[in-house]
């Protein structure tokens, strides 16, 4: 017989594959535009400009293992300690329910640590690229995904 939970995981591997898809090979269509030919200088002395006022996305900054740690333990305990967690604090409550990590929590996230993370809390996900590292808006998006309370 399937428990309560069983739905919520069902549909978290779902969305798992989906932003597997997402999450795991963002680098291939990256590498791919790098591949395309490169555009066509224009003829004389002009140089291409950006157009005044438009401004570049900020490019996502790198996670450490403690702050991924963090973001896990508060999602999954909204009863943090006063003044929040630090990593060490959110390590300690995480090794209660299994998460043993022995990257240091000053290191950058990798695919293969937040794997990891979820696989000890009872989520099959799987990575080929586990040295790439993980930048704080894919970190934020496997929290929302796995771990924000399904509604009621």
């Amino acid at each position: 017989m399937k428990g309560p939970g069983s739905s919520r995981r069902l549909a978290a591997t779902a969305v798992a594959l989906a932003l597997g898809i997402a999450f795991f090979a963002a680098g291939a269509a990256h590498a791919r535009q790098e591949a395309a030919a490169p555009p066509q200088q224009p003829q004389g002395d002009a140089s291409p400009q950006a157009p005044q006022g438009e401004q570049t996305a900020p490019t996502p900054k790198t996670i450490t293992v403690g702050e991924f740690l963090v973001q896990v333990a508060t999602a999954l305990q909204p009863s943090a300690p006063q003044g929040g967690f630090t990593p060490e604090s959110a390590a300690f409550a995480l090794g209660g329910k299994g998460v043993q990590i022995d990257t240091p929590p000053a290191s950058v996230l990798t695919e293969a640590d937040a794997v990891k993370v979820l696989d000890t809390l009872g989520y099959r996900v799987v990575t080929k690229t586990p040295s790439r590292t993980v930048n704080d808006q894919q970190a934020k998006l496997l929290i929302a995904t796995f771990l924000t309370p399904a509604p009621s």
